[in-house]
């Protein structure tokens, strides 16, 4: 046999091998290539939602969903321009129900990142697009995008990102629990057409069927969905703190009354709940008095004679281990958790000259943010006196110095974040005597350190009859206004301080205070035509009376109430 002939059939042997290879290779992409492809977007930003039934939700779809489709899942939520304020979790359908439970809510909601981000997840060869349809369902739990200042620049940029691509891309977005006054966002991407249709869930059964028609195939389509709320919003869960107990308060009807000294003036007993509003907590002696707010099951935590306790995202909390100088984090809402050291290094207190002694001071831990605390470094030998150092630690390990609190003053035990996190509140004590004592309330720009000038309302009542001020009760609503107690005192013969005016409750309105019609009666509400109304104690009296207003009538609930807690409006 000739070479020439020898060489024509090797390479007729390898063109029919080439041609099997690609039919094999053409045969594998083909079956490769799904019929469907679905992005799952989930919202994971603070403070979370209720977000277990998101993740439930996500799970139930997770398993409906057939073999020859395909299903990821990505997350937004972080810090605005942050590379990781949205993330593709997983592409594979069979591992979105271990992965979604690991996830945790933090940082503000980053909905455009995520959704462009999405969109470019569909432009990739790999993994392949969907045969018959390619569609991203967003679920989020707020409705407005907090890093767009326009709203309208998200529908803007949505559209060019799509038509950019060239992609026939479905887009579909459940709003979950979204505020009432956040809805119009989310409607207007359906009317402005950067997406096909949003639909609205109130609760988990809600989100689940809706999550499920949208994704699995065999379902009807989306925009057949007209999902409404069907019934009220359940009121929602109270909690409040008298000398000798705890108590947590849902449907009306108490679920855990927590017996303790509450009433000790070494810890803050403020009821708090965590963002994720699955758990309430108050400060004892003994340690931190948990409550699971769906079931009423309590426990006390050993917290090491902590004095307060902060929420830091979730369901997580964190407190100042005194021994140790160390700020500990525990997530309530993991079974068999325990409390971890937090990433964050707590700087040493700055020198104060002559004072020339070891570098010990005492460290006050004021509030807490999503993966964040704001602390106070005290610097000896004055323990709590002035040149206090203030420090927002993030869990990432990153120190915000905000400097000497002014003018070298004491602070006070507590503080305030606002629900954006860009702003830090504390409380600075000006002494003039033993007696005397002007408070102020300082906020402070957590992304520049910038402080802007001091919240002093000014003398409350005659002011030749007063020698200082008390302020109380510092908190943000839940329309991000900042509200304080403020009262006036004068000093008796033995420089006792004597309240000389029933506590006023005022509200920061631009750069100025003003008093509520309704001081001294604090109101809050829980649900259709249903407030929690707290009565201040008279003057030297300590605990007020705390009632339910339903339907315009006033229910008494307890008397000698220190302080109330409202869980978050999920």
């Amino acid at each position: 046999m000739s070479t020439a002939t020898t060489r024509r059939r090797l390479l007729a042997a390898l063109a029919v091998a080439l041609v099997l290879a690609g039919c094999v290779v053409g045969y594998l992409v083909v079956r490769s290539v799904p019929d469907h492809r679905t992005t799952l977007l989930v919202d994971t930003s603070a403070p979370g939602t209720d977000f277990p039934a998101v993740a439930d939700a996500v799970e139930a779809t997770a398993h409906n969903t057939g073999d020859a489709d395909a299903l990821s899942l990505r997350r937004f939520g972080g810090e605005c321009g942050a590379a990781d304020n949205t993330s593709e979790v997983t592409d594979e359908a069979d591992e979105v129900p271990g992965v979604v439970r690991a996830l945790t809510p933090t940082g503000r909601a980053t909905l455009l990142s995520g959704v462009l981000a999405a969109i470019d997840d569909f432009s990739r060869i790999y993994p392949f697009r969907g045969s018959q349809r390619n569609r991203i369902v967003v679920v989020s739990t707020t409705g407005v995008d907090a890093c767009t200042q326009e709203q309208a620049e998200v529908s803007r940029a949505i559209r060019e990102r799509v038509d950019a691509a060239g992609l026939a891309l479905d887009i579909r977005v459940i709003g979950h629990r979204v505020p009432a006054e956040q809805r119009e966002s989310l409607e207007r991407l359906a009317s402005e057409q950067a997406v096909q249709a949003v639909a609205f869930t109130e609760d988990a059964a809600e989100l689940t069927e809706v999550l499920d028609k949208l994704v699995v195939p065999e379902s009807p389509e989306a925009a057949r969905i007209n999902v409404t709320t069907t019934a009220p919003p359940q009121p929602l869960a109270y909690a409040y703190v008298t000398a000798e107990r705890f108590a947590v308060v849902r449907d009306e009807r108490a679920i855990s009354e927590v017996a303790g000294d509450f009433g000790d003036f070494g810890v803050i007993p403020d009821p708090h709940f965590t963002l994720d509003g699955r758990f309430a907590y108050a400060v004892s002696p003994a340690g931190i008095a948990v409550v699971d707010v769906a079931d009423g099951e309590d426990r006390t935590v050993p917290c090491g004679e902590c004095w307060n306790a902060v929420v830091v995202g979730g369901s997580r909390i964190a407190w100042l281990e005194r021994d140790a100088n160390r700020i500990i984090t525990l997530d309530l809402g993991t079974p068999g958790a325990q409390p971890t050291p937090a990433p964050v290094v707590i700087p040493a207190p700055r020198a104060i000259e002559p004072y020339t002694g070891p570098s010990e001071g005492a460290i006050m831990l004021l509030a807490g943010a999503s993966d964040a605390v704001l602390v106070g470094v005290v610097p000896p030998p004055v323990a709590y006196g002035g040149s206090v150092s203030l420090y927002l630690l993030d869990f990432d390990g990153t120190v915000r110095d905000f400097g000497i609190a002014d003018g070298g003053h004491r602070i006070g035990q507590t503080g305030t974040i606002s629900p954006d996190g860009r702003t830090a509140v504390y409380l600075t004590i000006r002494h003039m005597s033993i007696c005397h004592r002007i408070l102020s309330l300082v906020p402070v720009d957590v992304e520049t350190g910038e402080r802007r000038p001091s919240l002093t309302p000014g003398v409350l009542g005659d002011p030749t009859d007063v020698d200082g001020s008390l302020v109380q009760d510092v908190r943000y609503d839940r329309e991000g206004r900042l509200n304080a107690t403020f009262s006036t005192l004068r000093c008796g013969p033995r420089f006792e301080r004597i309240p000389v005016q029933p506590p006023t409750r005022m509200r920061l309105e631009g750069d100025r205070w003003v008093a509520l019609e309704d001081a001294p009666v604090q109101t809050h509400p829980l649900g259709d035509d249903t407030s929690l109304v707290f009565v201040d104690p008279p003057l030297g009296v300590r605990g007020g009376t705390l009632f339910l207003e339903t339907a315009g009538r006033r229910i008494p609930v307890a008397d000698g109430v220190i302080a109330i807690g409202v869980a978050p409006d999920r």
